[in-house]
């Protein structure tokens, strides 16, 4: 048993993908950690002027890939590496993600939403059936992906369905139409 676990706890060489180094970074964010003022506390430094219009991100902004907070990336970062050649010259290069400009429908919002994203991200929204189920989806490890655009966007997208669900509950509606809505979300 223990030549076994040291045969798999040996670091292989060659043999680990860069998306695995995305996934541990994606994997291992922690809560963003916010004070909480009690009455005699100290005056904090900052005080803002208004009250937010989103809830915090609770894992707060990226740390490794500062362009990702602006849109749809998917945990996708920077790499860097060296390019070897045949004659095992080595050459220090970057590999950036594949980032597309889309305009995407959202059905809750009823209208187009233009966003930076990685063709990752948009081959899996359009698995997972558009932007609207992209967002919503509960998972854990896609929430801590989704970054601060994304926890915006998901709050509106949320925001406007529970609209809609109360408004076709007080039946303003006809029938035919508030099940059809009711039976997409």
């Amino acid at each position: 048993m223990n030549i076994l676990k040291r045969f798999l706890l040996q670091r292989s060489f060659g043999t680990f993908h860069p998306i695995h180094r995305e996934w541990r970074i994606i994997e291992s964010k922690r809560i963003a950690k916010k004070p909480a003022y009690r009455i005699g506390d100290p005056k904090p430094l900052y005080i803002p002027k208004k009250v937010a219009e989103f809830p915090d991100y609770k894992y707060g902004e990226p740390s490794v890939f500062k362009q990702s907070k602006k849109g749809l990336y998917g945990g996708s970062f920077i790499q860097f590496g060296h390019s070897i050649s045949e004659s095992k010259n080595k050459v220090k290069r970057r590999w950036l993600p594949n980032i597309v400009r889309k305009e995407l429908w959202s059905e809750a919002l009823n209208r187009r939403i233009r966003i930076k994203l990685t063709a990752k991200v948009l081959r899996t929204i359009s698995k997972e059936g558009g932007i609207d189920n992209y967002l919503i989806k509960d998972k854990s490890a896609r929430i801590k992906e989704l970054g601060p655009t994304g926890w915006k966007l998901r709050y509106r997208v949320m925001q406007k369905l529970e609209q809609n669900k109360g408004h076709l509950r007080q039946g303003n509606h006809n029938k035919e139409m508030r099940d059809e809505v009711l039976r997409k979300f």
